[in-house]
């Protein structure tokens, strides 16, 4: 796993999910929010700062045209960057602090 994987949101019940990754990648799993619709929220983790065109292709899978809010965040070398949840295309920030910025 990256190196912070097991810091990048620690509290978080992850459920299993389908998903085809790109290389390098490895799935936490899916969360979902409250509300209706809920947010999802996509947990990866990659050894090394994520393609954009990778984290838009998770993020455009999971939310395959539908209402709810999708966000896709991949933990690597103790930062993390995060897609969604609106736009076309979807906006990314990167090297966010994976120990305090998602929690």
């Amino acid at each position: 796993m990256a190196t912070g994987a097991n810091e990048f949101l620690p509290s978080v019940q992850f459920r299993l999910a389908t998903l085809s990754l790109p290389s390098g990648f490895t799935a936490r799993g899916l969360a979902l929010g409250h509300g209706n619709p809920a947010l999802e929220l996509v947990a990866v983790t990659t050894t090394a700062q994520p393609r954009i065109e990778d984290l838009r292709q998770l993020w455009k899978a999971r939310h395959a045209g539908r209402a709810a809010p999708v966000v896709v965040a991949a933990a690597y070398c103790g930062k993390v960057a995060v897609c969604g949840p609106l736009g076309e295309p979807p906006t990314i920030y990167f090297d966010l602090d994976a120990g305090g910025s998602m929690n």
